[in-house]
């Protein structure tokens, strides 16, 4: 169990996976090469992502919603990209705990 205090006052308390599940979306990470402009454009153009970041050998993209990466490895290949790793989770326990910084701020 985590607790998440801020300002001395305690949001929340939970599991880990749920706090997390609570900040964000499904994100999927790609490490390779051949990430071109226009690779990552077909990617965005997709209508379950939401965002794609492309920073050296590393492909970031956020989902819309908890949906199989198939389809977007078998376009990234079609694209030419060359494709190592690929790692599906959530948002970090840090992203988590901004989250609800962000929402007790909005209250």
């Amino acid at each position: 169990m985590v607790g998440v205090i801020s300002a001395g006052k305690l949001l929340t308390v939970g599991h880990p996976d749920d706090l997390k599940a609570r900040a964000g979306k499904m994100r999927v990470e790609v490490t390779g090469c051949g990430f071109t402009e226009q690779a990552v454009a077909r990617i965005r153009d997709c209508q379950d992502v939401e965002s794609v970041q492309a920073a050296g050998s590393l492909l970031s993209i956020t989902l819309v919603k908890d949906v199989s990466t198939a389809p977007l490895v078998r376009l990234m290949v079609g694209e030419g990209m060359e494709i190592e790793e690929v790692r599906r989770g959530s948002a970090s326990l840090e992203e988590a705990f901004l989250k609800l910084i962000e929402e007790k701020n909005d209250l």
